[in-house]
């Protein structure tokens, strides 16, 4: 049986720990570490919710991950990583292939990279994200060069369930897991209609990769969400029910007061009556459930210019409209479910597939790993 060094580009936190599969390498008999190498890859990254486990290490700087990696049985460990390489982690991959570990990238995130038409692509280009683009494509090329000079080594194997990815082997999203395979109940009583978070002004994520741009305060953007609850609750007579970010830590009153519920998202979203939503990875749990939904915006929200368009992107993908609530009038917001097709093409694209649907990722990975 062979080791197993999960390599992270974020600290552990449940919502990782989950999407790493810890617990499911350590019940099938894998001796498994943990590397937090957030501070590496995103110098300063820190969540409210970290979790502190026996088989964590966070490593802070490139020698002290080269002096953990030279004591590591190399031959018999494989390293699953859950970050690409790039122009950024081109010095970790260099360390990787100096000591010849056999790398695999497990992609737990496989919803959040959408085909996009020719259109969607062009419009980017004449955005303002241009910038942005052309950076991202230069340092892509600038990594191809440093990994002919250096001879580094790739992934040997891509676990993803995107099917718009050049993958070698096919498994389920963790949340397609979790809706299939998991326990499911209810958390509170009576019909209500679910508001999914995605912790806006706060989000760890954001205040690092928006580093650049400004971020609102969130005063405003609670304005407007407490006043369309207000109206939504008065029209279908049922509360509006939060369900929390993971990363959030909210502890006064926001929301107007309404109830907030965290790490409860999947039960929620069974249950709801109807869903609001921003952009998030738990579009997948709200489709996989068949949910009448309703995408959402601010001024505030739409600032963002890469969560504006990504917002539209995912709502053009369900043909969806994206309903700015400052600005349009409330009784025309209708709630619908998504179209079969549509519906069945996501979940067959992004969170699963037909050969492997009824297959846990365990069992998938273990099966692949025992060949190496």
């Amino acid at each position: 049986m062979k080791n197993i060094v999960i390599l992270s580009q974020a600290p552990l936190t449940p919502q990782i720990k989950r999407n790493n599969y810890v617990d499911e390498y350590l019940s099938v008999g894998y001796d498994v570490q943990f590397w937090d190498m957030s501070q590496i890859i995103h110098p300063g990254m820190k969540y409210n919710d970290e979790l502190y486990e026996s088989y964590l290490r966070s490593i802070s700087s490139l020698f002290e991950f080269e002096h953990v990696l030279s004591g590591i049985d190399s031959p018999n460990t494989i390293f699953i990583l859950d970050f690409d390489a790039s122009w950024n982690t081109r010095k970790i991959f260099r360390i990787l292939t100096k000591y010849h570990c056999y790398m695999v990238r497990v992609d737990m995130y496989a919803n959040t990279s959408l085909h996009l038409t020719l259109k969607q692509k062009l419009s980017q280009l004449f955005s303002d994200r241009f910038r942005s683009i052309l950076i991202t494509r230069l340092e892509i090329y600038l990594y191809k060069i440093y990994a002919w000079i250096y001879n580094i080594s790739s992934c040997k194997r891509y676990y993803s369930s995107s099917a718009i990815v050049n993958r070698t082997d096919k498994i389920n999203h963790p949340d397609y897991e979790d809706f299939y395979f998991g326990e499911s109940h209810p958390i509170i009583e009576g019909r209500y209609i679910l508001f999914v978070d995605t912790n806006f002004g706060f989000h760890p994520d954001d205040i690092y990769f928006f580093k650049y741009s400004k971020i609102p305060t969130t005063e405003k953007f609670q304005m407007s969400l407490d006043k369309f609850f207000t109206y939504l609750e008065s029209r279908y007579m049922m509360p509006i029910i939060i369900a929390a970010h993971p990363k959030s830590n909210y502890v006064n009153g926001e929301f107007g007061n309404r109830r907030i519920i965290k790490y409860q998202t999947k039960n929620l979203i069974i249950y709801a009556d109807r869903v609001i939503l921003q952009l998030c990875n738990t579009i997948s749990w709200v489709t996989l459930a068949n949910k009448p939904l309703i995408f959402v915006t601010t001024d505030d929200y739409d600032s963002l210019a890469l969560q504006r368009k990504r917002l539209r992107f995912l709502a053009s993908l369900l043909n969806k409209d994206v309903y700015n609530i400052e600005h349009c009038n409330f009784s025309d917001i209708t709630f619908t479910t998504v179209a079969k097709e549509i519906r069945l093409y996501y979940i067959y694209t992004y969170l699963t597939d037909k050969e492997i649907e009824r297959r846990k990722n365990i069992d998938i990975l273990k099966d692949s790993y025992e060949k190496v």
